[in-house]
């Protein structure tokens, strides 16, 4: 795992393995739901921070990074003085649609300059692509389910938009794994200007008529 990049999504499947295991323990087993808050509270600044740092290193375009450098700060200020004025014991979505939104459209603009600049090879053979794909359908999905559920009380509702969620947690979970099973080159591999041609190429021999000789 070279770049720098993979490296930190590597922190985000570990923090999204340990979150995952303290929730289920805390629900499930010690009913203690002011420690479940908590532990969302804090997975979803440091999901914010980890992926805004992935995207970062992925970003080759500087004003970019130094944009996620500004959003990211102004984030984190946010966050913290947002809650400083809540119970730590009660949670709100706000802050995480606020993340939804950042992280959707840094998606968009990462997918965006990747087609502009990637000339030498699929863009569906990279992992940082397939990650990508996954946390925007994680993140586009889980935005309009908050925002349904903040329009809607009705139970029923709310207990489709668990399923829904759990899909959409599924779904990204499995493009996530199978992205770790690709190669992701560096800058060099996608510069035309290292492209090699083979040594016994004779190009001054390369004609149209030629080929029609050949065919």
């Amino acid at each position: 795992m070279k770049s720098r990049g993979l490296k930190f999504f590597f922190i985000y499947a570990l923090l999204l393995s340990i979150s995952s295991i303290l929730l289920l323990s805390f629900t499930n087993i010690q009913k203690n739901a002011s420690l479940s808050i908590i532990t969302v509270k804090a997975f979803t600044i440091l999901e914010f921070v980890i992926l805004s740092a992935f995207f970062y290193f992925f970003i080759e375009r500087i004003l970019l990074k130094r944009i996620i450098k500004v959003v990211l700060v102004g984030f984190v200020v946010f966050y913290f003085f947002y809650y400083n004025n809540v119970s730590i014991f009660k949670f709100d979505n706000f802050p995480s649609i606020i993340s939804f939104l950042i992280l959707i459209c840094l998606i968009v603009y990462f997918f965006y300059e990747k087609m502009q600049t990637v000339v030498l090879y699929p863009l569906y053979q990279i992992p940082s692509f397939w990650i990508s794909v996954g946390l925007f359908i994680y993140f586009s999905g889980n935005f309009f389910v908050i925002v349904f559920v903040f329009s809607n009380s009705d139970p029923a509702y709310i207990v489709q938009s668990r399923i829904i969620y759990g899909i959409i947690t599924f779904t990204k979970n499995i493009i996530l794994a199978l992205a770790l099973f690709g190669h992701e080159p560096d800058n060099s591999e996608n510069n035309p200007d290292t492209l090699e041609l083979p040594s016994n190429l004779n190009l001054d021999e390369f004609s149209l008529t030629n080929l029609k000789n050949k065919q």
